[in-house]
């Protein structure tokens, strides 16, 4: 999805560049991913993107925590823990609105939410975000914020008072 909305950004944007960050995995084709990502952005500019593989946990945070954007581009999730960690590193953050990321994003109010399977939209998500730095930090700031309702201590209160 988001190999897809490459050109489509760096349209809008040509000095963008994507990094893929995560294992690499077969797909339903028996091809690997990042072979998919590659042929889904071929065409694409020198520079637009690259492709890396799955890091320690440790330097994944260290990575959200300094990018830009994260980009969840995912069909589902069963919580949305990455879109989480990038709210509390108060990075910004474009996911799939699907029910986790709705969750999580409070309906999409502390991370923008593109219409899932649709990458023209994405694209636009993205762009709009990295377009607008005032939009950009109001929504990382409140995104932080916001983060801190799932905190375990806060989740384990409410559960407790659910089963007692």
């Amino acid at each position: 999805m988001l190999a897809r909305s490459v050109a489509l950004i760096r349209r809008e944007l040509p000095d963008c560049h994507v990094r893929f960050v995560g294992g690499d995995a077969p797909w339903s084709s028996a091809k690997m991913g990042s072979d998919v990502i590659r042929e889904c952005a071929e065409g694409v500019s020198p520079g637009a993107y690259t492709v890396e593989p799955a890091l320690p946990h440790e330097r994944l945070l260290d990575l959200i925590g300094t990018a830009t954007l994260v980009v969840l581009p995912s069909r589902f999730e069963t919580f949305g823990m990455t879109l989480l960690e990038a709210m509390a590193c108060g990075t910004a953050a474009v996911a799939s609105d699907i029910n986790a990321f709705r969750e999580i994003s409070d309906g999409g109010r502390y991370a923008r939410l593109h219409v899932a399977e649709d990458f023209p939209d994405l694209a636009l998500q993205v762009v709009t975000l990295l377009s607008d730095r005032d939009q950009r930090e109001r929504l990382q700031t409140e995104a932080h914020a916001h983060s801190g309702r799932w905190d375990v201590s806060h989740i384990a209160d409410h559960l407790l008072r659910v089963w007692n």
